[in-house]
């Protein structure tokens, strides 16, 4: 082997003054150990926002929902509560999770509107939330090619201003009092906080769904978009129909629950989802005693993981993550911080593989003993609703090493 520029080969932070070689290294099978560990994390403040539920044979029933907070975008009040003709939701439909080659006409949801009892802001970042308390103030049912085609495809839901007392509570929170009474049109900057302060939000979700594979969905909604709005109708003083729309963009947070869930631990597959559901952590104790054994330097370091076959019938994740494992109490396992990716992953389907480049982690391993456990993951599962099957077995993980030796050590 040859190359023209040496710290090409070696790496640029690589000096050494004894003669060194390339060698592969051979990294067999039972190298390298993985196990498959529930995740406690049930909640998750992300882009997205989704809404629905799934069955899967390997995972179990799956459901999604999400709370969010909502605050007035103009100070054009409605002068009373009876003059309001109209309260409506709408929010971007922008895709959905299922089996592929879902039939939407057949998906229905259950879905049920709530307002919040309780604030949203002091559990953005929990990741453990089951719930909010709340007050239900309608439920309804939607077919998801209803949702597709309907207002721009959009999850649309009117006729609110007949239930009084989630109207009222809305009516109320748009009182803004002053030493001289109600103000009719109150700076808007004052309204909004007023406003956040006496309503604390919305949240939908689904009744447990009758699922089986071919019947259910997780739809993504967009609740940052201009477009997602909570609008009031009414008639204004001169009996002309007016509307305050409300923005959605506050903050929102996801919540997963899992049940029915058949996800177990085995020897043949890794299974990966988001929402809460299994990461997985993966060891290579043998990368420690790469520095006894004379090994200096690390010119390649592939980490592949193989589809199982029993996963064609559900959309891969794009992305995966491989973070550095901590395996204590005290770590940020349960939120992998940024400064602990060790890399991504992207979804190979001609291969059918993940390939990690993980050269600078194992440098790290042989020159400043990083810990070579390895946490496994969906990228960002607090804001997607994926899953994977990976195969322990029949297609095994793989760990492609060519190694940097110097030639005068011995093993």
């Amino acid at each position: 082997l040859s190359c023209e520029n040496e710290e090409s080969l070696i790496g640029n932070d690589f000096i050494t003054n004894n003669p060194h070689s390339l060698t592969i290294y051979d990294v067999t099978n039972d190298l390298i150990a993985s196990r498959s560990i529930p995740n406690i994390n049930i909640s998750g403040s992300g882009n997205n926002n989704m809404l629905g539920g799934y069955f899967d044979p390997v995972f179990g029933k799956t459901k999604a929902g999400f709370s969010w907070q909502i605050r007035p975008t103009s100070n054009i009040l409605p002068p009373s509560l009876e003059s309001i003709s109209d309260i409506y939701i709408s929010i971007p439909y922008i895709g959905h999770y299922g089996v592929q080659d879902l039939d939407s006409t057949q998906v229905s949801l259950n879905i049920e509107l709530h307002e919040l009892q309780e604030s949203i802001l002091g559990n953005i970042n929990t990741l453990t939330k089951t719930d909010f308390n709340k007050s239900l103030i309608t439920s309804t049912t939607k077919y998801l090619n209803e949702i597709q085609i309907e207002n721009d495809s959009s999850l649309f839901i009117s006729g609110l201003q007949a239930y009084t007392s989630f109207a009222t509570s809305l009516f109320n929170a748009l009182q803004v009092d002053s030493p001289d009474g109600i103000i009719s049109e109150p700076d808007l900057a004052l309204l909004q906080d007023n406003f956040l302060s006496q309503f604390n939000g919305l949240s939908l979700s689904v009744s447990e769904p009758n699922l089986n594979a071919a019947n259910g969905a997780i739809l993504y909604m967009n609740t940052g978009s201009d477009d997602a709005i909570l609008g009031i109708e009414f008639q204004n003083g001169n009996n002309e129909t007016d509307t305050i729309e409300f923005e959605m963009k506050k903050e929102n947070l996801n919540i997963f629950n899992h049940f029915e869930s058949k996800t177990n631990v085995n020897d043949s597959t890794i299974l990966l989802q988001s929402m809460g559901g299994p990461y997985s952590v993966i060891d290579m104790a043998f990368l420690s005693n790469l520095k006894d054994s004379g090994y200096i330097g690390v010119n390649e370091a592939e980490l592949i993981f193989h589809l199982a076959e029993s996963t064609e019938t559900f959309p891969k994740p794009d992305t995966l993550v491989l973070y550095e494992y901590f395996d204590c109490p005290q770590s940020n396992n349960l939120n992998p911080y940024p400064n602990n990716i060790v890399s991504y992953a992207l979804w190979d389907s001609t291969n059918t593989n993940y390939k990690f480049n993980i050269v600078e982690h194992v440098q790290r391993v042989i020159s400043e003993q990083k810990n070579p456990t390895y946490r496994l993951q969906i990228s960002s599962p607090e804001s997607n609703v994926h899953r994977v099957v990976l195969n322990k077995t029949n297609n095994p993980v793989e760990l492609n090493l060519l190694l940097i030796k110097e030639e005068n050590t011995q093993e």
